[in-house]
């Protein structure tokens, strides 16, 4: 999602975010979420917003989705169960 929508979206019940997102709303302390964006200007941004919910454990890629994606990271698609790789 967005940056601009992620505040509003935070503040969604968990059966009106996993419908409008396809996957559940994270918890605060859920430790498998990671931040970034696609230039890496907004995670910044986002962190706060994330912070000022609540979310303790999620971390940030200060690198861009671009670059994550061109060094063959891992993208878990809304639907797709998540996988680690060790």
């Amino acid at each position: 999602m967005t940056v601009q929508e992620l505040e509003e979206a935070l503040m969604l019940s968990q059966e009106s975010f996993k419908e409008k997102y396809g996957f559940p709303l994270l918890d605060t302390s859920d430790e498998n979420l990671v931040i970034t964006c696609r230039s890496g200007r907004r995670v910044g941004i986002a962190n706060d917003i994330l912070k000022a919910k609540g979310f303790t454990k999620h971390k940030l890629y200060r690198g861009s989705f671009l670059e994550w994606t061109e060094r063959g990271g891992p993208v878990v698609k809304p639907g797709q169960p998540y996988e680690p790789s060790n």
